[in-house]
């Protein structure tokens, strides 16, 4: 497969975007000094999230013919998803880089400034889900593209951001802080694969139709693409589930602390692998 710099590029947007929505949702259903005493763990997302992006728009350089024309693929806003994808990507790039500023040198939480960084990455995120579905590969041109980009977008933001917070909330504010913050990402994680298995079977539906099957999809027949990799995919969500439920088992069981750390280290790991594997079998389709 060619498109590893999309991957990372993809993956690293994603992640960069779910780390300021999981700030965001942090934050604001707090209020006062409760509020207050999440500066030490938004900082660090926020400072994450900052780094993570401009390695995406670092890696996407490696996917162009002939880099110094980048300019040029921003000419065509009213007609072209790539041109917005671009605009709405360095846009994501420079607010929360200047959310991450504005609050270290306020020393407060910036609730707007964390605001407009959550929508513009999710703007982001939507404008890269639309390059792709108006594509020819008639498997990308489904409502699936968006779960999956938006899926990947809570899982590793919530647990790029658990590992990011959780010690500083619990230095900060105490453990029962950390333990919100380790239930809000449970939560989050569990939402969004529940959703995107639930629509599977559509999507499935979707592409092995007979209408999309005749020459609708370049290089490959969709169908055919999507069950080369049938034993793959199976794998992908079986790690993701098992990382789920470890995560699960991490916030709620009655565990010592070495071995919540432990578990935690190792639900994450698959929560990761599990998204790296759906990204990969994302772009093979294409060959």
């Amino acid at each position: 497969m060619h498109d590893w710099p999309l991957v990372i590029f993809t993956l690293c947007l994603q992640a960069s975007a779910g780390l300021a929505v999981l700030g965001l949702a942090d934050c604001a259903l707090l209020r006062g000094e409760a509020r207050a005493a999440r500066l030490p763990v938004l900082l660090p997302m926020l400072g994450g999230a900052g780094l993570l992006a401009i390695a995406g728009l670092a890696a996407s350089f490696g996917h162009l013919g002939y880099p110094l024309n980048a300019p040029n693929a921003i000419r065509n806003l009213g007609s072209s998803w790539l041109s917005r994808e671009i605009l709405a990507t360095s846009a994501y790039i420079g607010v929360v880089c200047l959310a991450f500023l504005a609050t270290w040198r306020a020393g407060r939480v910036r609730l707007p400034w964390l605001t407009v960084a959550a929508v513009a990455g999710l703007a982001a995120t939507w404008c890269m889900g639309e390059v792709y579905r108006s594509t020819s590969v008639a498997a990308w041109t489904t409502p699936a593209t968006h779960l999956g980009f938006f899926g990947c977008l809570v899982v590793l933001g919530a647990v790029l951001g658990l590992w990011l917070g959780a010690h500083r909330a619990a230095a900060a504010a105490g453990v029962q802080a950390s333990q919100r913050l380790l239930a809000l990402a449970v939560v989050a994680v569990a939402v969004s694969l529940l959703v995107q298995l639930v629509a599977w079977p559509d999507y499935l539906l979707a592409v092995h139709a007979p209408a999309v099957e005749v020459g609708r999809t370049f290089p490959i027949a969709s169908a055919a693409a999507l069950d080369a990799h049938a034993d793959l995919r199976l794998v992908r969500w079986s790690v993701a589930g098992v990382g789920c439920l470890g995560l699960a088992w991490a916030a709620w069981g009655a565990l010592r602390p070495a071995t919540r750390i432990g578990l935690l280290a190792v639900a994450s790991a698959l929560l990761l692998v599990g998204e790296l594997a759906g990204r990969y079998l994302f772009f093979a389709i294409h060959g």
